[in-house]
């Protein structure tokens, strides 16, 4: 197996997050979203990182 560089595409992401009420599906997408963008999110004040 070969590994190489990856290239940013215009690739759009279908993602399903299922859990109960209070599984944390919020909190999930946000960090989520802030490893896709690398920006700490701003809804959420008290997350820190």
């Amino acid at each position: 197996m070969q590994l190489r560089k990856s290239e940013r595409k215009k690739a759009k992401i279908r993602m399903a997050l299922q859990s109960p009420s209070g599984g944390g599906k919020t909190y999930s997408a946000l960090l989520l979203a802030y490893g896709l963008i690398h920006e700490p999110p701003r809804i959420v004040p008290e997350l820190v990182f």
